[in-house]
């Protein structure tokens, strides 16, 4: 993998896999807010074909 900005290589460090600890983590950054914005919206159907 490498870096979107200098094209170097990123090591993965840590990874919190806890949803309970995901979201302490987020609440304490308080980027929760941001988050669920993030999200895209819901699908929905196709139109309708005459």
């Amino acid at each position: 993998m490498l870096c979107e900005k200098c094209q170097g290589p990123v090591r993965i460090i840590a990874s919190v896999g806890d949803p309970v600890a995901i979201r302490q983590l987020l609440d304490h950054l308080k980027l929760r807010q941001a988050t669920d914005q993030a999200r895209p919206p819901p699908g929905r159907a196709p139109p309708q074909l005459k």
